[in-house]
């Protein structure tokens, strides 16, 4: 196209010139426009010359045609596919804490899905208020001092007070334990163990409400694991351990019968990685 007309210096720029603080010379406007000489007109899309393109598209049609087992690239390609199709079942890990054991057991499909794509745990107050409770229990058993106000938990302490554990000094509290159970190592840490003659009992302290029948079911496992631990760690017989919960929301304990022994759990778990083909 033409040319437009070239754009007259700004009044500030010949201000400064005549008052002579700038030495410019401004230099007088070409008459014509010099990219015009050099237009040039180019067309888009390239254009490919008919003989060409069906000389390529015969190319093509006359190749010969290619088996998977025969092209190690496409069978990679191909391996690649399915791969990201049907992703792997994560495998069960070596090594795995009493409440992540319990969930596998209890929902072995949450648990994969878990260990597929792990969340962060969402705030709970109540968990919060669980961990102040633990704390305070295990700095009073310890003779510390409580790392925290008891404000939040009055209630929790004063359910305490009123059962048979106030007043009674653990054998062991918060112990850490670890023992193979069908191929696993399993960590667990027992709150509370207290000690009468020859007979022990866990106590693992709740700060909520009493679970439904159906939670206390699978929490039974929780217990049963704890048990086992104690005996292999201590190496007395199991049915010198008692197991409980002992639910400071409401001040009850609960010792429940029929808990999975060591033989049932190992067949459990294996058959949860026969499922899985892990």
């Amino acid at each position: 196209g033409s040319a437009q007309a070239p754009k007259a210096p700004s009044i500030f720029l010949e201000e400064l010139r005549q008052a002579g603080l700038i030495n410019l010379e401004i230099p007088e406007p070409f008459a014509d426009n010099p990219l015009d000489s050099k237009e040039q007109v180019l067309t888009w899309p390239k254009q490919v010359s008919s003989p060409d393109l069906e000389q390529q598209a015969q190319l093509v049609l006359s190749a010969a045609t290619s088996k998977i087992t025969s092209s190690h690239e496409l069978a990679l390609l191909f391996e690649e596919r399915d791969r990201l199709r049907t992703p792997p079942s994560p495998r069960l890990p070596k090594r795995i804490s009493v409440s992540r054991l319990v969930r596998l057991l209890s929902d072995p499909d949450a648990f994969f899905a878990d260990l597929s794509r792990p969340m962060p745990p969402i705030f709970s107050q109540a968990a919060t208020v669980g961990t102040a409770f633990h704390s305070f229990l295990e700095a009073m058993f310890l003779e510390q001092e409580p790392p925290r106000s008891e404000e939040s938990f009055t209630e929790l302490i004063g359910n305490f007070e009123q059962s048979k554990f106030h007043g009674k000094k653990p054998v062991f509290v918060e112990q850490s334990i670890e023992f193979q159970l069908a191929g696993l190592v399993v960590a667990c840490k027992l709150d509370a163990v207290f000690q009468d003659d020859e007979m022990y009992e866990v106590v693992d302290w709740k700060s909520g409400a009493l679970p439904a029948d159906s939670e206390l079911e699978s929490r039974k496992i929780q217990l049963a694991l704890y048990r086992i631990a104690l005996s292999i760690w201590l190496e007395v017989p199991i049915e010198r351990i008692r197991a409980s919960f002992f639910y400071a929301g409401s001040g009850t304990e609960i010792s429940p019968t029929g808990l999975p022994s060591q033989a049932e759990l190992e067949d459990r778990i294996r058959a949860v990685r026969t499922a899985r083909l892990d």
